[in-house]
């Protein structure tokens, strides 16, 4: 009877194109009970467009979703029951298969390179988050000259006060002649400027001063120069700095420069739907 019901009209059948982002957040409500039917297609495809990734999409309703969507497949078609959301839902494999160091660098921040470091020294770095522990080996160390900096040969014709600039690292050592003997063989001495970069070698050689022939065994404060990845582990984000923990030494921060991307962790789904377009009222 015309004028009792007061329901909206239902026209005819309206097909709606859209698209909709599945991620690790949590289920994405894609519609309510208008929606009589739903097709997605699952766009999960590695960048070669075959191989699918370890990422799942689930689709259902909103306590259950029992379809599993097959990568590069449409859904079957689903219907909302009553008043229920239809939902998606990307399942990221776990652990995270993503972030695994490929490339890294020493942190340049003042301290970021630690010191007392061994070459062959093994450090792990947490992301601090799900995933596995990644591995660094220590290549080089140096750093500036310590006050371990030792006299090798102490030349001759030097004279009191002479500077002596240590050859290697960033060329900015500075050694400082204390007192000599008679031939003007270097006797005692003093470091002035540490200078950086430098590595730990018997017989290094300077240059400046009155005389000639005076070499150093130069010690450094052994900080982190160089690096190797030995474990790329998971769960890292490029340009973030994470702290190294082992070894000989302690301080040295790592930056990874890049990092694997194996999964993807949204996707955005093209959907058709079939719904209902209401008109007035009955």
């Amino acid at each position: 009877m015309v004028g009792i019901n007061k329901s909206a009209l239902m026209l005819d059948l309206e097909t709606i194109f859209t698209r909709v982002q599945a991620d690790i957040n949590g289920p994405k409500a894609l519609g309510r009970g208008e929606i009589i039917a739903v097709i997605l297609q699952n766009p999960l495809l590695t960048s070669d467009g075959v191989t699918t990734n370890n990422s799942q999409i689930w689709v259902g309703g909103g306590s259950v979703r029992p379809y599993l969507m097959i990568p590069g497949q449409e859904s079957p078609i689903l219907y909302a029951e009553d008043l229920k959301d239809i939902y998606l839902q990307l399942l990221f494999p776990f652990p995270n298969p993503n972030g695994g160091i490929l490339t890294a660098a020493v942190s340049a921040a003042v301290g970021g390179a630690g010191a007392g470091y061994t070459a062959g020294d093994v450090l792990t770095l947490s992301p601090g988050a799900i995933g596995s522990n990644a591995t660094i080996t220590v290549l080089t160390v140096g750093g500036p000259l310590t006050a371990g900096t030792a006299l090798n040969a102490g030349g001759a014709g030097y004279v009191v006060g002479n500077v002596l600039s240590v050859i290697g690292g960033n060329g900015l050592g500075r050694i400082v002649v204390d007192t000599v003997d008679g031939a003007g063989a270097i006797l005692t001495f003093h470091i002035s400027v540490p200078g950086d970069n430098y590595v730990d070698t018997a017989g290094n050689a300077v240059a400046g001063g009155a005389g000639a022939g005076a070499t150093f065994n130069t010690v450094t404060t052994h900080k982190v120069m160089s690096i190797a990845i030995t474990t790329p582990g998971t769960g890292f984000v490029a340009g973030n700095a994470y702290n190294a923990a082992g070894g000989t030494g302690a301080g040295a921060v790592i930056i990874p420069l890049t990092v694997q991307t194996l999964v993807a962790e949204s996707a955005d789904i093209t959907c058709i739907i079939y719904r209902w377009r209401k008109g007035g009222k009955q």
